[in-house]
């Protein structure tokens, strides 16, 4: 798999990205460009059957940029559900879904609630009913990562790997104590 991280696309087809000098901003990519731009980076990627991931941190993210307009050639589109509005993205979201792309929901799992309260799984479950998924299709449709900016020591990384299989394991319906000890730091 070949993630190819985007953070700033929504910008650069808004026209939002600051010159140098300061002075103004670069004009606008149209998103039809921007896709085909980006397809020309992946397509030798999917034509050897690579599996690609084109990442998204926008909160608005350009759906006909990120698609490139062709729903067929990429398999994973990745958001941060930590920043968009789902409800707002749903429609987009769908359509993909629809045309068999898959995608990569960001969360925090390490976030803290209150005592019972998981932020992470609520996020989940609310875009998972959203997008009308069945629990015992998740694991198919959807994949939950960590959300943006998470990063730090092997601990951290370690604490969130360990917390998405538990969010995965509970949006599935699956028993959330079933399998706790999940991945431990320096497990094989």
């Amino acid at each position: 798999m070949v993630q190819v991280d985007e953070p700033a696309l929504s910008s650069v087809t808004q026209g939002a990205i600051p010159r140098a000098s300061g002075w103004g901003a670069i004009a606008a990519v149209e998103s039809a460009e921007a896709g085909r731009l980006l397809r020309s980076l992946t397509s030798q990627l999917t034509e050897d059957a690579v599996p690609v991931a084109i990442h998204s941190c926008a909160t608005e993210p350009d759906w006909e940029a990120l698609t490139g307009g062709d729903h067929t050639e990429r398999r994973a589109i990745s958001i941060d559900l930590e920043v968009i509005d789902v409800a707002a993205t749903a429609p987009a979201m769908e359509e993909w879904l629809g045309a068999g792309g898959s995608l990569w929901l960001g969360v925090d799992p390490l976030a803290g609630g209150v005592e019972g309260e998981d932020p992470a799984l609520d996020k989940l479950e609310a875009a998972r009913s959203v997008l009308g998924i069945a629990p015992e299709d998740v694991a198919a449709r959807i994949a939950i990562t960590p959300s943006c900016g998470i990063s730090g020591s092997a601990d951290v990384a370690w604490a969130s790997y360990a917390g998405v299989q538990r969010l995965m394991r509970r949006l599935r319906g699956d028993d959330p104590r079933e399998g706790s000890e999940g991945y431990e730091r320096g497990s094989r």
